[in-house]
């Protein structure tokens, strides 16, 4: 099994990277309050939206005090913007 690249070579690696970091990485908004969530063996890491965070990046550990410290921020979100997430 072969992955594809999404690009040839290293200038247009830093361009995708750049670009996905923009204020409009060019992606379509398909739920404007979901949370992306990388779910690894050691750590995981939540992703929310720019603009409803200062830090919308943030590593979690897998104990279970760090999922609640998850599970609080967003909620915590939640409640900021007035939502029913």
């Amino acid at each position: 099994m072969t992955t594809a690249k999404l690009w040839r070579n290293r200038k247009e690696r830093k361009d995708w990277a750049r670009r996905l970091r923009s204020e409009d990485p060019g992606l379509e908004v398909v739920h404007p309050h979901a949370a992306g969530i990388d779910v690894g063996n050691s750590a995981h890491y939540v992703a929310v939206r720019p603009d409803r965070d200062p830090e919308p990046v943030r590593r979690f550990e897998c104990f279970t005090a760090d999922l609640y410290r998850l599970a609080e921020w967003l909620v915590l979100l939640c409640y900021k913007l007035n939502t029913f997430c």
